[in-house]
């Protein structure tokens, strides 16, 4: 088993770049995936354990969803869907389709986005951050309304954000910490 993350290890001081690093947990052996200027975040494994997926932020052009073969030996391919600015990536749904928060003109949304034919799907409007859940079957995200201004939670399906519910604190919206957690493992008696 491996974990990938983001750091500055081998990042000149001065700068403001991260590269991404694969562990083995096994071994502790580090093994850099990327490197250069830009600054690569927020990595998550495909559901298939063949890619990273990633942040890529540069100085002189615009964010850009990257995929990188976790074992490395080539550069990353990176994706700037049209007529938006990427500005998260939030998860993989399937080794085809991921999660992607985007700047629309100055309205931030949640995109559906195809890696293999480059198709983008509109899933939500006004949307700030958002967050997969661990097996990829469920999304929370923090939604403004834009006439009050105020921001609320909101938890779904993936393959049905019509199903939302909102998440409220004694009836009202209020700040929560994201964290997925399965249901306790019962042991049953025989």
């Amino acid at each position: 088993k491996s974990i990938v993350f983001y750091t500055s290890q081998w990042s000149p001081a001065d700068a403001d770049n991260y590269d991404l690093a694969v562990m083995d947990l096994a071994t502790g052996a580090l093994r850099q995936l990327t490197n250069g200027r830009p600054a690569d975040r927020g990595p998550r494994f495909s559901p298939d354990g063949t890619l990273v997926g990633f942040l890529r932020s540069y100085d002189d052009a615009e964010p850009a969803f990257c995929t990188v073969p976790w074992v490395g030996g080539r550069q990353p391919t990176c994706y700037r869907p049209p007529g938006v600015t990427v500005v998260g990536f939030a998860g993989w749904l399937d080794d085809r389709y991921v999660l992607l928060t985007a700047d629309a003109q100055g309205e931030y949304v949640l995109l559906r986005y195809d890696i293999a034919t480059g198709a983008t799907l509109l899933l939500e409007r006004q949307v700030q951050l958002v967050d997969l859940s661990p097996d990829g079957h469920w999304l929370a995200w923090l939604a403004e309304d834009p006439e009050s201004g105020d921001a609320s939670w909101f938890v779904s399906p993936v393959e049905d954000l019509s199903r939302r519910r909102q998440l409220l604190l004694n009836g009202s919206p209020g700040t929560f910490l994201r964290a997925w957690m399965s249901p306790p493992k019962t042991s049953r008696p025989d």
